[in-house]
């Protein structure tokens, strides 16, 4: 199976990281993405949802401003977005 995801825009207000770092956080994200969507799968949920919808994965903690922790968290908020 192949899929092919495209965010547009992922919107994060104040995490607190240096923006010369902001790719570590894209990489991580795309980590952890890809890492929830092989163990749990997309389920019916990504189905109902149409190109360019927005899409709410909800808050992540702010408690641990490294580059891979955020961006894990990210990827995880993501995946709850797809999920519903």
């Amino acid at each position: 199976m192949s899929i092919s995801l495209h965010i547009k825009r992922l919107v994060i207000d104040d995490i607190g990281i240096d923006p010369q770092r902001l790719n570590e956080v894209n990489a991580a994200t795309r980590v952890e993405l890809e890492r929830q969507i092989r163990a749990l799968g997309l389920g019916s949920g990504l189905q109902s949802h149409h190109a360019n919808k927005r899409l709410d994965g909800g808050q992540i903690s702010g408690n641990n401003p490294e580059p891979g922790r955020i961006g894990q968290q990210i990827g995880k908020a993501v995946f709850r977005g797809i999920r519903k």
